[in-house]
């Protein structure tokens, strides 16, 4: 896992990936080819390339998947891995991403709303002593195996806004119809 603090100096990038009309023009989920394949379409991309531009990524990406999450008070994300939604739907198998990010938009008068990740191999073993905690904070980005089971704790005040992507060798069948769709696999 790595962290980067004040990573995002463009300010006219956040404004736009910032903009809810933006936001309600995406997909539950979505899928780029990577800067190295075409140009990006929209503010999210730009912030995937800003981001991921200097990692060491393998030569066998195939791209990324890329969605929004926001929470407020009405509780946080449970403990999950992940995976190629399509296939976890129709045959229960879980095909995770090697790597991902967490990019936080908004973190504002928060209270609650931790990542937190564990290394247990299923959901029985978790130990919650055992955790690791990163408390979200505004233009924080965290890269970590998202195979790893992890959540987001109850948000009990405030709001929580993140931007997150996950690295791929092979594009998700959650994209067999398009490259932006709703939670039930549909082109948006």
């Amino acid at each position: 896992m790595r962290i980067n603090d004040n990573i995002v100096k463009d300010q006219k990038l956040l404004r736009a990936a910032s903009d809810p009309e933006a936001l309600t023009q995406l997909g539950t989920y979505n899928w780029w080819d990577g800067w190295w394949r075409s140009d990006p379409r929209n503010a999210f991309e730009e912030l995937i390339q800003l981001l991921w531009s200097d990692q060491d990524l393998p030569e066998t990406v195939a791209g990324f998947e890329y969605w929004n999450n926001v929470n407020q008070a009405t509780g946080g994300v449970g403990w999950h891995r992940d995976c190629d939604e399509k296939i976890r739907a129709a045959s229960g198998r879980v095909i995770s991403p090697k790597v991902g990010h967490i990019y936080y938009m908004h973190a504002e008068d928060l209270s609650g709303g931790f990542l937190e990740i564990s290394g247990a191999q299923n959901m029985s073993l978790i130990a919650l002593e055992n955790l690791e905690r990163i408390r979200p904070q505004k233009n924080r980005v965290i890269f970590f195996d998202p195979s790893l089971l992890h959540r987001v704790s109850p948000v009990h005040a405030g709001l929580r806004h993140a931007f997150l992507a996950n690295v791929w060798d092979s594009k998700p069948g959650t994209f067999d119809l398009g490259d932006h769709v709703d939670a039930q696999f549909q082109p948006v």
